[in-house]
């Protein structure tokens, strides 16, 4: 038998469906079946958010340069390109984004719209954003750096290879908005915007060419404030679709309605994540300092059950190691030392 990851104690190397080895291999059924359907529901709300009437709210209450239109107006800074579709759905560009030598950006929307604000001179004509549906406020990096490797990403992208000098003049401002979905107590029901400034506070327009927007709520406690905002997005994931349906006329209703109907109920998705990782205990505190370290003790679990379900099955323990790096997105170092620490202090149970 081969050695566990930071353990001197054989690995199993598979077992039966019964007993201990059942039980680990329902645990691996779930983790899978909760993983497609997160990609499910990733791809529902990809759908529901790309249509204009909800893009359109969002911009709104979001982006500054469309603070003083009205959600019609901010349709009409779409374009179109004369389709059926195109009538009710943004136009998205390359979800990918793969320089030679660089790493693989995959936006989750990105699009294009015309800046109302624009003078033709100091300002861009159109705004490029890409927007992120995010479930994990903490999912073992920054999430703030990956939002600016987005923002320099978008911008790098408008200039191809060989383009003169006189390119620089025609990049466009990129905003990339992240909505987070299960922000801890102290940001919770708040927006944080990142931008560039000089020392004294002062924005310049040539200079005005990136802005990164956190939108953070937690889908599982609802909202009770008057913020209209907040109540939009909470809306958007209530099972109750009242306030919703209050949102919108009847026609602009019925084009998101069975897209939303596609997406089921999201919070119900995430809390199942969450308990199968170990996490209930932590969230049910209601205190911040023990919701994290509730969840974080969750993750710890939820590493060492998918690494041992794995190796009982009959995976060699670099494959279990890779497995676990790629559903909790740590790094494989990361995910050896938790494995040898938990290991070294009590069994899982």
């Amino acid at each position: 038998m081969t050695d566990c990851p930071g353990t001197d104690s054989p690995c199993p190397a598979g077992g039966s469906a019964t007993g201990e080895a059942g039980r680990n291999y329902d645990v691996l059924s779930d983790v899978e079946k909760q993983e497609g359907l997160e990609r499910r529901y990733d791809e529902s709300a990809k759908n529901f958010f790309r249509k204009k009437v909800i893009m359109s709210r969002i911009l709104k209450y979001f982006v500054p340069e469309f603070s003083g239109l009205d959600f019609e107006g901010i349709q009409e800074c779409f374009p179109e390109d004369g389709s059926e579709d195109g009538k009710v759905n943004i136009a998205t560009e390359n979800a990918q984004s793969a320089p030679v030598g660089g790493k693989e950006v995959d936006y989750d929307l990105k699009f294009r719209v015309r800046n109302p604000l624009s003078d033709g001179r100091h300002m861009s004509m159109r705004l490029v954003v890409d927007f992120e549906s995010q479930n994990r406020h903490s999912p073992g990096y920054s999430l703030k750096k990956r939002g600016i490797y987005y923002c320099a990403r978008m911008l790098n992208d408008q200039l191809p290879a060989g383009a003169g000098e006189q390119g620089y003049d025609s990049l466009e401002k990129v905003y990339s908005l992240w909505l987070v979905t299960d922000a801890p107590l102290r940001v919770r029901d708040t927006v944080r915007t990142y931008t560039l400034r000089d020392m004294a506070g002062h924005t310049d327009a040539e200079c005005d060419l990136l802005s990164l927007v956190f939108i953070y709520i937690h889908i599982g406690h609802g909202y009770t404030g008057e913020d209209e905002a907040f109540r939009f997005l909470y809306s958007v994931f209530s099972e109750d679709d009242t306030e919703l349906r209050s949102c919108f006329r009847e026609e602009e209703y019925n084009q998101i309605r069975e897209v939303r109907g596609r997406m089921g109920k999201p919070h119900e998705a995430l809390r199942a994540a969450y308990e199968s990782a170990g996490m209930e205990k932590g969230m049910e505190k209601g205190m911040e300092k023990g919701m994290e370290k509730g969840m974080e003790k969750g993750i710890e679990k939820g590493i060492v059950t998918v690494m041992d379900t794995a190796m009982e099955l009959g995976a060699a323990p670099e494959k279990a190691v890779k497995m676990a790096a790629s559903k909790y997105e740590r790094s494989e170092e990361e995910i050896i030392r938790v494995y040898k620490e938990y290991k070294k202090q009590k069994p899982l149970t």
